[in-house]
């Protein structure tokens, strides 16, 4: 089984960074652990989102970024889904 646009190093690179994807309750939990989650600073009042954070390693977040480009090019429905989001939140946070 295969997915389009994924590369024969993008899967090894994924679970050498999260290993046992069972031990997530939810999708959440693998997207802090991979360091795709902006901080939360909360306190009492201001809630403010900061930048991702850096759990996960240079390269494997390249390796990530890289595979979704091309994930995009390959599927018609990630596509129009990315465009959908691009428009609303721009292109840096799509």
């Amino acid at each position: 089984m295969s997915i389009r646009g994924i590369s024969p190093l993008t899967a090894p690179t994924f679970l050498s960074d999260v290993g046992d994807v069972l031990r997530f309750q939810t999708t959440r939990g693998v997207n802090a652990c991979l360091g795709l989650v902006p901080r939360l600073r909360e306190s009492v009042t201001p809630s403010r989102v900061g930048l991702f954070n850096r759990a996960s390693r240079q390269t494997n977040r390249t390796i990530y970024t890289q595979s979704l480009n091309r994930v995009i090019k390959a599927s018609a429905y990630l596509n129009s889904y990315y465009k959908l989001i691009k428009k609303r939140r721009g292109a840096g946070r799509a």
